[in-house]
Parts: structure tokens; C-alpha cells; sequence
């Protein structure tokens, strides 16, 4: 199952490359400089979906459109910043990540953060 994840984390890393910031897809949240664009929510919905179709029953726990997280600690749960870096991605620093945990009854059992500026993928599981 690691290498299905790592190939879904990337393919959202090529969403975020192909991304282009305009103003009008920028919003705030609560906070300072807190902000989300329609991207991070796309790769987001996007991200839930893949990781659904592989690993059915899964929860989920999303840092943008957190309508559908699941609250409870029981089995697996997906962790997802779509874009870890908003700010440098609005100001097009190209220095974001797509970040995904995956904990199993409130323990992080893996974790995948990937630059697809650079190519870049880090995985880790627990154990190993």
C-alpha cells in the first residue's frame, strides 16, 4: 500500500505544479495570514477520493475543507495538507509540499511530504 500512496502523493504534487494563482481563488481563514486557495481544497478532494478507493474505510482528517473529517482516533486515518506552504505557493516561491500521515488507532504508522518542485519525496514508516 505505501507505493499506491506515494504515487497518489505525487500525482497531487503534478496538480500543484500545473496550479496558476490568481487572486480570485485565494481566500482567507481564521487567523492571521491564514489562507486557503481553491487548490489546496481541490488537492485535497482529490487526495480523499484516491486513498478511499484504496483503502476503504478509511477516516480522514483534512487541514482545508474540513467538512468530512472523521473525529475519532479509531482505525485508519488519513493526515492531509494538500499544500503545506500556501503562503510560498501564492507568492510562487516554489517551496510547498503535499504532506500525508496515516495513523492506525491514534498512532502514525507513515508519513509521505513531497516537493514536486524538486522532485523530492520523504517516507517514513513506523518501524523502519
Amino acid at each position: 500500500m505505501s507505493k499506491k500512496v506515494e504515487a497518489i502523493v505525487r500525482e497531487a504534487g503534478k496538480m500543484l505544479l500545473s496550479a496558476h494563482v490568481e487572486k480570485n481563488i485565494i481566500h482567507e481563514k481564521i487567523g492571521p495570514a491564514n489562507f486557503v486557495t481553491d487548490y489546496d481544497t481541490a488537492i485535497q478532494r482529490f487526495l480523499i477520493s484516491e486513498f478511499g478507493s484504496i483503502l476503504p474505510g478509511c477516516g480522514f482528517f483534512g487541514e482545508e475543507d474540513t467538512e468530512g473529517n472523521k473525529h475519532s482516533t479509531d482505525g485508519q486515518v488519513f493526515y492531509i495538507d494538500p499544500i503545506d506552504g500556501t503562503t510560498n505557493f501564492m507568492f510562487d516561491y516554489h517551496n510547498s509540499c503535499v504532506s500525508v500521515g496515516l495513523a492506525e488507532d491514534g498512532k502514525m504508522i507513515a508519513g509521505w511530504v513531497y516537493n514536486p518542485y524538486t522532485e523530492q519525496m520523504w517516507m517514513a514508516e513506523r518501524g523502519k
